[in-house]
């Protein structure tokens, strides 16, 4: 049977891909894609695969982790391509990013505890202090009623905005949106979809 191949690693930024143990043709379909998130195009891989593989009937090896590969089987289901057509298989699980964590965790703790001459953590701490005190920050639109005094001193740094506009020069890329839905909001949640 005919096979696809999607590598891909989040912590990396990398995607490899072959067709049939092929690497993609110049100015391929995927081209575009090797140094982007999964999620930016995973609902049209179907599709470029199809194009890419000349039809359906094949099967698609996965190497990343078990949450993209099941945001991959929802694209291809959503994409009403069943398992019929194309047998996903994970071949190479990755880590969990909260395997990575509590791994970066354990090292973190050992260093500190078995110093080291070659290497000074605090002074690797102080240079790359965004690393371990930057603040997992988000957004919520017109949550005007939401108390957000929970999150004080800890590392959740909440934004309340009340127009969407206020948003036309901040970089969402990284940054989880929250809507408030009530009644009065509910009219422009569309819009500020669309917006956004």
């Amino acid at each position: 049977m005919i096979t696809a191949e999607l590598d891909y690693n989040p912590y990396l930024l990398s995607t490899k891909i072959k067709f049939n143990g092929i690497l993609p043709r110049v100015n391929s379909q995927v081209e575009k894609y090797q140094n982007v998130l999964l999620q930016d195009w995973i609902n049209k891989i179907p599709f470029i695969f199809h194009d890419e593989m000349n039809g359906y009937d094949f099967v698609l090896e996965f190497s990343g982790t078990d949450l993209d590969f099941e945001e991959l089987k929802k694209a291809f289901s959503n994409a009403g391509v069943g398992e019929n057509l194309v047998h996903l298989l994970h071949k190479n699980k990755l880590d969990s990013r909260l395997d990575k964590i509590n791994k970066i965790d354990e090292l973190l703790e050992w260093i500190s505890q078995n110093t080291n001459r070659n290497f000074d953590l605090l002074d690797f701490q102080k240079e790359n202090i965004d690393l371990f005190e930057g603040a997992y920050s988000f957004i919520i639109i017109q949550g005007r009623p939401v108390d957000i005094s929970m999150y004080e001193n800890t590392d959740i740094e909440v934004e309340k905005i009340e127009k969407i506009e206020e948003l036309k020069h901040t970089d969402l890329k990284n940054t989880p949106i929250l809507f408030y839905i009530n009644r009065d909001s509910l009219a422009n949640l569309q819009k500020n979809i669309k917006f956004i």
